[in-house]
């Protein structure tokens, strides 16, 4: 998706190559202030959710995620989730 992507930095010690990975997110346009139920809002929070699963996949390696989401925190159920982890 060109509003996602992501890159895998490596990080040397003296005895170990170790690896973070770093994601930059872009929430749909327009979702800020589109209807609750509007297709776009889902489109975002799908997004958003998707973003967040994909850290979780890494395990142990260290997922920084850089995002514009495009919504407010209290417009945002999937936000508001992650904030309560």
């Amino acid at each position: 998706s060109f509003r996602w992507v992501e890159a895998k930095i490596p990080v040397r010690t003296r005895t170990h190559l170790n690896h973070f990975v770093t994601a930059s997110v872009y929430g749909h346009s327009g979702a800020r202030t589109a209807a609750p139920d509007s297709d776009i809002v889902e489109s975002n929070e799908k997004l958003l959710s998707d973003a967040f699963e994909n850290g979780a996949v890494y395990g142990d390696v260290p997922y920084l995620l850089c995002l514009d989401a495009n919504t407010d925190i209290a417009q945002s159920r999937t936000l508001q989730q992650m904030l309560q982890i």
